[in-house]
């Protein structure tokens, strides 16, 4: 469900691994649906390690981003830099020895969006389960559009009975009464 999303900027830095990118694109903007993710470089493209060029958004020019992703960097990079004020998430960093590049995302998903969301994301890319946090965030988005949903269907319910209620009531009224 688009609504609501978060904006997440990934940051394509140059010399990036193409499994690392395509991890964090995925799981973050495919599998899991948690963030509307919008590809940013330092310009308008950047060469993978393996010679792939991808074009990418100016973060400059990328309007607000709730966060920013680079993956494949373990320190911070002058991409974060130039947005100071949006955090930065920096998945290789969190990867712990023997973790893929999945892993620390589908970590990361667990603890903001929750560990179900996280399981569903594994399983929909075929991705076998990694340990994940036990404690985790609630998805607040995609309860609240329920919440919404289920509220608009009583509402939708319920006009046909008022309409009837108000119609009966001015029927009553219009006649005389019998003495």
């Amino acid at each position: 469900m688009p609504w609501g999303q978060p904006r997440y900027g990934l940051g394509l830095t140059p010399g990036v691994d193409e499994i690392d990118v395509a991890a964090a694109a995925e799981l973050y903007g495919g599998a899991a649906f948690t963030a509307h993710v919008v590809p940013v470089a330092e310009s308008g493209e950047i060469t993978t390690r393996h010679g792939m060029t991808l074009l990418a958004t100016p973060v400059a020019k990328a309007g607000k981003l709730d966060r920013l992703v680079i993956p494949g960097a373990t320190s911070r990079t002058p991409l974060a830099a130039a947005a100071p004020d949006v955090p930065v998430f920096l998945p290789a960093a969190a990867a712990g020895t023997g973790n893929t590049s999945f892993d620390p995302i589908l970590a990361d998903i667990a603890r903001s969006d929750g560990r179900h969301v996280a399981q569903t994301a594994a399983k929909y890319i075929e991705y076998p389960l990694p340990a994940l946090p036990q404690q985790g965030g609630a998805p607040v988005r995609v309860t609240v559009i329920a919440i919404l949903a289920a509220a608009l269907a009583i509402a939708v319910g319920l006009v046909p009975a008022l309409i009837s209620r108000i119609r009966v009531r001015r029927r009553g009224a219009a006649r005389p009464q019998a003495r």
